[in-house]
């Protein structure tokens, strides 16, 4: 696929997705956890660390926006192995919160009886933990390897 079709579609499909989900499920967990503050398996202190996995994300997409993004779509992909670098490095922080954000969310696995605030919350949650791994494959292992053999 060509590079920039390919950022236009990471762009689409993946950076604004997150944005999105991440301004729904952040109120919604709240929620979740006020409601059901006295609940044994409640996601305590999953809202706060969406809001920490959000700010990270969002600091992470805008660096490709603004930096690597350009340079590719420039023709300048093989001169970006330095930023390329500091995107895959914080692809490994993101899968680690990946991890912690299912633990939280007490691996996606329903109480008895859980209210449908508690069940969009973890589908939304599972939902975007998948989406975040397949961007970062797309972007590991198709689009910086091509980027840097322009």
């Amino acid at each position: 696929m060509d590079l920039a079709k390919m950022i236009d579609e990471i762009l689409e499909n993946y950076h604004q997705k997150h944005r999105d989900d991440l301004e729904v499920l952040i109120p919604l967990s709240k929620k979740v956890e006020e409601v059901h503050a006295d609940h044994a398996e409640v996601p305590a202190g999953l809202g706060d660390f969406l809001e920490k996995l959000s700010f990270e994300l969002e600091n992470h997409m805008q660096k490709e926006e603004q930096i690597l993004f350009p340079m590719i779509k420039g023709g300048r992909g093989s001169m970006a192995q330095g930023p390329i670098q500091v995107m895959m490095y914080e692809h490994v922080d993101h899968e680690d919160n990946l991890g912690k954000m299912k633990a939280l969310a007490k691996n996606y696995k329903l109480p008895e009886g859980a209210c449908g605030s508690w069940s969009a919350l973890y589908k939304g949650v599972q939902t975007l933990e998948q989406e975040i791994t397949k961007h970062i494959e797309i972007e590991n292992e198709q689009l910086f390897p091509q980027a840097l053999n322009e």
